[in-house]
């Protein structure tokens, strides 16, 4: 790994341990956040305006979570196995 893939990777880290706070309800980091919004099925939609975390009528934007969480949160629904380990249709 380069210094800049390191120096990057430790920017993402330090963006996703931050404390999050959604609807009223405070999570310790945002990697816990963006995974209980995708254990409740919202999933990452591409719009003309960014994409979004989107479920049903409800959604949540770049500037809500941080581009880093929107990320997190299109990797980790790609990943294999994880819709069936969290009892999530696709």
């Amino acid at each position: 790994m380069t210094n800049i893939e390191q120096a990057q990777a430790a920017k993402r880290t330090a963006a996703m341990e931050r404390p999050q706070r959604i609807d009223g309800e405070y999570f310790p980091t945002r990697y816990a956040a963006i995974e209980h919004l995708v254990a409740e099925g919202y999933r990452v939609e591409d719009h003309k305006r960014g994409p979004r975390l989107v479920k049903g009528g409800s959604f949540y934007i770049q500037e809500d979570l941080t581009k880093t969480a929107i990320d997190y949160a299109r990797e980790i629904t790609a990943e294999e196995g994880y819709a069936q380990y969290y009892g999530i249709e696709r």
